[in-house]
């Protein structure tokens, strides 16, 4: 069954906005090279930058944040940010409407 990953961070200013594209690119292009993934989508809501990501299962989803354009990106998040994430197995992968609506209900606080 698909594994559903959804974030969402907010920079602490705008100053941060550097730092956040860079690692923001970088993991970017990784995910799309990862094996066992389904979809990828991101878009800002408001000031909130979120990713929408759908893999064949949780294993995938895990070799991906475990590898290291995401490992670099998950080291200075801190102290750039807030944010929320949320995974979850599924029949049918969410759109966003519901994704957002998921994570803001149930999502962990990063």
């Amino acid at each position: 069954m698909p594994h559903v990953s959804i974030t969402g961070l907010t920079l602490k200013g705008p100053w941060h906005l550097p730092w956040f594209w860079r690692h923001t690119l970088a993991s970017v292009a990784s995910v799309r090279r990862s094996e066992g993934l389904i979809s990828f989508d991101a878009r800002q809501v408001g000031r909130t930058h979120h990713t929408l990501t759908v893999w064949e299962d949780a294993a995938a989803m895990r070799r991906f944040f475990a590898g290291p354009a995401h490992r670099r990106a998950m080291r200075g998040w801190r102290r750039h940010g807030t944010g929320r994430v949320l995974g979850y197995t599924t029949d049918a992968p969410p759109g966003w409407d519901e994704a957002l609506m998921r994570l803001a209900r149930d999502g962990r606080q990063l």
